[in-house]
């Protein structure tokens, strides 16, 4: 034992003597780690010894060698969140038949929403907690994890009893995902449905002391049970990569974290590439989804403002027309998005978001083949069964 940590220190001093030798060298390495090595690149090799003498040789990345990877080193887990299905359980899909489909697809985990999944009975003011006992025994049963809850929420009402009456309400949800024995939880800060003309910076730092109070006794109490809560970039609100940081910043909490949609940073124009990189030391959870983007002088009458559930074209902030889109399909640049992904050494769930106009089970089995195929290609593998 001895021998084997005096081998590791000494490595490790040969290293530290070789990047203070060589310091170019760790910085090429991470550039070729960013932009991956595909197949078809050329690798290039030359020695030079103190006489002049050369000794070269280069090679051509094979398919088998550039894809190379096992799903053993992937810290990730690649998921689905159930609002994919949201179509399919409107129509009759219950959220066990939902849970079945995930894992029959390979996914390693889902995320759950209480769009009809009524884990609380929000006019009871009471958990269902025979309900939440079977969705976690059933998830136990086929191996299945859990691995989040998001809720909906509008805290900002100025009226204080309707205030506390909401933070109440989303506490019976922190209550539902103790009981599905879970470890985060998302909830929203403002409506999605606000008016246009209200979401501006004047009225974001009026409304900034209350955010910042709600998210606090949220994560307090949920931290109670042994639960982290995360916020999202959601909605036209409090969506933008900076309104974001500032507010988990101000909200000083240890485990705050973010649930990093990486697609909807375009509803109030943020460029999603630059602002992922921003919130991804943030991240706890990622969504991962796809948008088609359009002009709206393109799309005339096609505008359903808030309507974004059903593969309906919605407006963003800046008059922009967005349409989700199968993974890959859409106009985010997903494939650069998922390499800064790997590269910054994420490790939690990414939950495919599909809520485009396509059939949901179809649409959702073909967005977890092109997040495998982008995660291979950044040198993470999932599973597929």
């Amino acid at each position: 034992m001895r021998r084997r940590m005096n081998d590791l220190l000494n490595a490790a001093k040969a290293w530290d003597a070789f990047r203070k030798n060589h310091p170019k060298f760790p910085a090429f390495m991470s550039a070729v780690k960013r932009s991956g090595v595909r197949e078809g690149t050329l690798i290039e090799i030359r020695v030079t010894s103190p006489e002049g003498e050369t000794i070269e040789s280069n090679l051509k990345v094979q398919e088998s060698a550039a894809t190379a990877c096992s799903s053993k080193e992937a810290r990730m887990k690649l998921g689905i969140s159930i609002y994919c299905l949201d179509r399919a359980m409107a129509a009759g899909m219950s959220v066990y038949e939902a849970m079945d489909f995930a894992k029959e697809n390979g996914a390693a985990h889902i995320e759950l929403v209480p769009f009809h999944l009524p884990l609380v009975d929000e006019k009871e003011g009471k958990v269902n907690e025979d309900l939440c006992r079977r969705v976690r025994e059933h998830a136990e049963k086929i191996g299945l994890e859990i691995s989040a809850y998001s809720v909906n929420a509008d805290l900002l009402d100025p009226d204080p009893a309707a205030y506390e009456k909401e933070l109440q309400r989303v506490k019976l949800h922190i209550d539902a995902a103790q009981l599905l024995k879970l470890h985060v939880m998302r909830h929203d800060v403002a409506g999605f449905r606000r008016p246009f003309r209200e979401l501006t910076v004047e009225n974001y730092e009026r409304d900034f002391p209350r955010m910042v109070d709600a998210v606090r006794r949220l994560y307090d109490y949920a931290a109670e049970k042994g639960i982290t809560t995360t916020l999202e970039n959601h909605g036209f609100y409090v969506n933008g990569s900076d309104r974001l940081i500032r507010l988990i910043q101000a909200a000083d909490r240890p485990g705050l974290g973010m649930t990093l949609d990486v697609g909807n940073f375009l509803c109030v124009d943020e460029y999603s590439l630059g602002a992922v990189k921003k919130c991804l030391p943030y991240a706890k959870t990622i969504h991962l989804k796809d948008f088609y983007v359009r002009e709206m002088e393109a799309l005339p009458g096609q505008n359903e403002m808030f309507n974004c559930d059903n593969g309906s074209w919605f407006e963003t902030l800046g008059g922009m027309l967005l349409r989700g889109a199968v993974l890959g399909q859409g106009d985010l640049p997903v494939r650069k998005i998922v390499r800064e992904i790997v590269s910054s050494g994420f490790d939690g769930p990414v939950s495919i978001e599909f809520e485009g106009m396509e059939p949901p089970e179809r649409a959702t089995k073909i967005c977890l083949q092109m997040a495998r195929a982008f995660f291979k290609e950044a040198g993470v593998c999932f599973p597929e069964t």
